[in-house]
């Protein structure tokens, strides 16, 4: 830039001086931002919430849940298995099943725990009538069941609430957890929609005998007792079979139970070789033995003669070839 200047009537052209360097900017960090004190102020020692703080808090808020609201005893009377410590630590697998599944939820849980409790007079406890709204929201309430009607999830905000002795009419973060516990063990022994979602993939005893029925499968190879034991010898074992869940374990099976009792039934039927139902020109197995029934008695009779399993005999080892052609 040139600058003039004025001297005894002339004009003098002079250079200026360029400006002085603007200082160096630093870059933007949120250590030295507005939000700075915040890393040395929370618990968790950073800007943000991290993992290792998360669990700290749940951890706090499920064991002096499981202490002030007895949810040890509770969970243990619904455990099928006997209160099994596999891993030795002391605590029955069960309960830390339970601690684990809260876990996976728990931003879930405490994100609902704050909005229902903004919905009120205090962020910090949730009144009845936000817990209230909640059930109404999650569609909690069902009418037919035995232990969560309107008034049996009125009575838990009390019992829960009342638990120290000290009844507030609020629920905390530890009351709220154990409430939780309460209305999922509440559901799944009352036959309720969970429970109700797992009994439907279950076989009854009832109806793997309607199911033999139906399918024609008892006769001169395979007796009522044979399909019996069948289903009685694909149940896994039972600790506690006197338990709610113990009880429904030793008179169910699940789709793998039943898939295994089928294949005990298919090593005592009497079936035809590939060969032979090629043969006969028939689709499959069922088709070739009704075949043989309606046309060649005799033929028949051979069949289940030659091919029937002594019993128990290889009973307790199902074949894959024989499980094939029942199916």
């Amino acid at each position: 830039m040139k600058a003039k200047v004025y001297k005894a009537g002339k004009v003098i052209v002079k250079e200026a001086p360029p400006p002085p360097p603007e200082p160096e900017k630093e870059a933007w960090s949120l250590e030295q931002s507005i939000w700075a004190p915040r890393k040395k102020w929370c618990d968790a020692l950073d800007f943000w919430d991290t993992d290792e703080v998360e669990r700290k808090k749940f951890e706090w808020i499920w064991q002096t849940s499981r202490q002030e609201q007895g949810l040890d005893k509770l969970i243990m009377l619904h455990d099928d298995a006997g209160g099994v410590d596999e891993d030795g630590d002391g605590t029955p697998d069960e309960i830390e099943e339970v601690g684990d599944v809260l876990w996976d939820l728990h931003d879930l849980i405490f994100c609902a725990y704050d909005y229902y409790c903004g919905c009120g007079k205090n962020i910090q406890s949730m009144a009845l009538n936000q817990w209230t709204d909640f059930i109404e929201d999650c569609k909690l309430v069902d009418r037919k069941s035995k232990f969560c009607k309107k008034a049996d999830i009125d009575r838990l905000f009390i019992t829960v609430d009342s638990r120290m002795g000290k009844p507030s009419k609020q629920l905390s973060r530890i009351e709220f957890l154990a409430a939780l516990v309460h209305l999922g063990i509440n559901s799944a022994s009352d036959g309720g929609e969970v429970g109700q979602k797992h009994m439907a993939s279950l076989c009854s005893f009832s109806e793997w005998q309607m199911f033999v029925k139906l399918c024609k499968l008892i006769g001169p190879d395979l007796t009522e007792r044979d399909a019996k034991l069948s289903f009685a010898w694909a149940r896994m074992a039972v600790i506690n079979g006197a338990s709610e869940q113990g009880a429904v374990k030793e008179s169910n099976l699940p789709f793998e139970g039943f898939l295994e009792a089928c294949c005990r039934l298919a090593v005592l039927k009497s079936l035809p070789t590939d060969a032979e139902i090629e043969a006969s020109s028939s689709a499959d197995a069922g088709l070739h033995i009704r075949h043989l029934i309606a046309t060649d008695e005799v033929a028949y009779n051979e069949l289940v003669a030659s091919r029937s399993s002594p019993w128990p005999g290889s009973f307790r080892e199902p074949k894959q070839e024989p499980a094939r052609k029942v199916a």
